[in-house]
């Protein structure tokens, strides 16, 4: 297109698609950060239960009973959360394993002394 019919046009504006995503991402940020919290308690909790169960507890750690409701309680709220950001119960759970290994070398496991998210 030649130069004086192109002047002659108006410019294009420049659209933005993502205009309105601000309002719908907060709520999401806030369900994934919950998701997250659930996950790595449930790793942390697993850790220190497979540490009592191998019969190396972890310094002011529960009883390896108290532990497994711990664990499980933890579990079941990551399960329920990810629904609500859309992960399957595969995803959660290598999640855990990853969260469990994390907690490995963790100064400090602060969901075993605190309540669950």
């Amino acid at each position: 297109m030649p130069a004086a019919q192109r002047a002659r046009e108006p410019e294009p504006l420049a659209s933005n698609p993502m205009k309105h995503v601000g309002a719908s991402v907060g709520p999401l940020i806030a369900r994934a950060e919950r998701y997250g919290l659930a996950v790595q308690c449930a790793g942390q909790a697993s850790y220190a239960l497979s540490q009592a169960e191998a019969g190396r507890p972890l310094a002011g750690a529960p009883e390896a009973d108290a532990l497994k409701a711990l664990k499980a309680d933890h579990d079941m709220r990551a399960a329920q959360l990810a629904l609500q950001v859309k992960r399957t119960s595969a995803e959660t759970a290598q999640a855990v394993k990853a969260a469990a290994a994390a907690s490995a070398g963790a100064a400090s496991l602060g969901c075993l002394a605190a309540p669950g998210p």
